[in-house]
């Protein structure tokens, strides 16, 4: 079992952090001291949090990618995967594209910010990574 150490300030990646569950994760670990960062889509990256927010679309593949490289660089203890979209519809006429922008949100962000986040984790021999979905994973 891994214990941690008291005087290590961590370091914690929150996706969509701007409302919602995400930003209430966000502020929670704030307040117990962490150094938390959050995504969020355009815009909403200009919320006034006590934490820094950090625009990125996941709704495209090379938004993720960029993502992926900025965490890999910024080496996090903690990865909170949150971000998530629902793009409801007619199964018959749906559209491919918002099918597509829901599997980059909810599957290949996940994925690839977990993957970049792995190697400093193993390397100092700690980290969390928690992914998060709604209902609607199971719809």
């Amino acid at each position: 079992m891994t214990v941690i150490d008291e005087k290590k300030s961590y370091k914690c990646l929150v996706t969509g952090a701007s409302r919602g569950i995400g930003k209430a994760i966000a502020s929670r670990h704030h307040r117990a001291g962490l150094e938390v960062l959050g995504t969020a889509t355009g815009d909403e990256a200009r919320y006034d949090e006590p934490y820094a927010l950090l625009s990125f679309d996941f709704s495209s593949i090379d938004e993720i990618q960029r993502a992926a490289v900025a965490v890999g660089s910024m080496k996090f203890d903690v990865l909170v995967n949150n971000a998530g979209i629902n793009i409801a519809g007619e199964f018959a006429t749906y559209d491919f594209a918002d099918l597509q922008k829901m599997i980059n949100v909810n599957l290949y962000s996940t994925f690839l910010l977990s993957q970049a986040a792995l190697p400093h984790m193993e390397s100092q021999g700690y980290g969390r990574i928690l992914n998060l979905c709604s209902i609607w994973g199971v719809v």
